[in-house]
């Protein structure tokens, strides 16, 4: 199996120009796709959503250590930071382990951390909203972690 990933990553990457991450905001949600000499290689897609149904607790720890604390508006004094749930995410077979599902999640976090502007943006695992996450995907997570603000599945993008 080994053989065949190194063979089927040959093939698509001889002659291979750099990888590229082009990221869409399409009204709810985000996209961020992964292309190498024109080939879609990866993508992950997340939505907007208005409470998770788990993953709560995590955001309290990040609250509680002074990341995406509601303020700012006197009229809007609980308005805080945007949810975004990452509902679905694939890197080809070949192309695992190599870094790019960390690419294609750090593009994502970061459009949804821009779109949220000074309130910043929670962005959490499907599991988060009721959904399921990989151990591949819970793998990604963590190593979020060394470049976000995180607790659990959550990550936070934006100002602390």
């Amino acid at each position: 199996m080994k053989l065949l990933r190194e063979y089927i990553r040959a093939l698509l990457t001889e002659g291979a120009t750099e990888p590229t991450i082009k990221v869409q905001n399409y009204g709810n949600g985000i996209s961020a796709v992964l292309m190498i000499s024109g080939h879609k290689i990866g993508h992950v897609t997340a939505r907007n959503v208005l409470r998770w149904k788990y993953c709560t607790k995590d955001v309290e720890k990040l609250q509680a250590q002074g990341v995406g604390i509601p303020g700012g508006n006197p009229n809007f004094p609980t308005l805080g930071p945007t949810l975004w749930a990452v509902g679905n995410s694939q890197v080809d077979q070949g192309f695992r382990g190599l870094g790019y599902g960390k690419m294609l999640y750090k593009a994502l976090i970061e459009e949804a951390g821009k779109q949220a502007g000074p309130r910043g943006a929670f962005v959490g695992a499907d599991e988060c909203a009721a959904g399921s996450t990989s151990k591949d995907a819970q793998r990604v997570w963590k190593s979020l972690a060394r470049y976000y603000p995180s607790s659990g599945n959550v990550v936070f993008a934006g100002p602390k």
